[in-house]
């Protein structure tokens, strides 16, 4: 029984050894949230993410891994097509892109995510907005599952949720959101 068992905990280890490297954030630093405020939260989340054993790359004119929260550098505009191709050649099979606004290219942001999905790749999107403006189109033609999020943290436990991750690559029942503010998991 005890053989059993440790076999058992070792196959769940593995198991979320696996998720966690199937798993990556492209997280938006572009000047739009540099704010002392929001680079708080972003930085403290972020922190949160990466002791998951989670990848996140962050974008702003250009794309860079992120391997602790000093790392990231806010400024610039939104290359989320350069992001996105940072990742084409990996064995992700879950995205997350978090954003607050539209790609600066549109074209080659909508091509490289058709590249990624061609791979059976499942992308989850939070748009972030205090206003409550409209979900970009081009975030809405590229991802299998786009949410609207007042703030970072509601935005990070959405799309780290294994219950979404799961419903998105199809491992469980829908999962119905009403009001992320209530969609807490830290």
């Amino acid at each position: 029984m005890k053989k059993l068992l440790n076999k058992l905990m070792f196959m769940m280890l593995i198991s979320s050894c696996m998720l966690a490297s199937e798993e990556v954030m492209l997280l938006d630093t572009s000047g739009s949230l540099d704010n002392p405020s929001t680079v708080k939260e972003i930085k403290k989340l972020a922190k949160r993410y990466l002791s998951k054993g989670k990848s996140i790359i962050a974008f702003n004119d250009d794309s860079y891994p992120i391997n602790k929260v000093d790392d990231l550098r806010f400024g610039g505009g939104t290359a989320t097509a350069k992001a996105i191709k940072a990742i084409i050649n990996t064995n992700y099979r879950y995205v997350v892109i978090v954003t607050d606004g539209d790609s600066d290219d549109d074209a080659a942001t909508i091509k490289q995510a058709n590249l990624l999905k061609a791979r059976g790749t499942k992308i989850c999107s939070v748009f972030l907005t205090s206003t409550g403006a409209s979900i970009p189109d081009t975030l809405s033609k590229i991802s299998d599952k786009v949410f609207l999020s007042k703030n970072v943290a509601g935005a990070f436990s959405m799309c780290t949720s294994s219950k979404i991750r799961d419903q998105i690559l199809g491992k469980s029942a829908v999962v119905k959101i009403v009001d992320n503010s209530r969609f807490n998991l830290f």
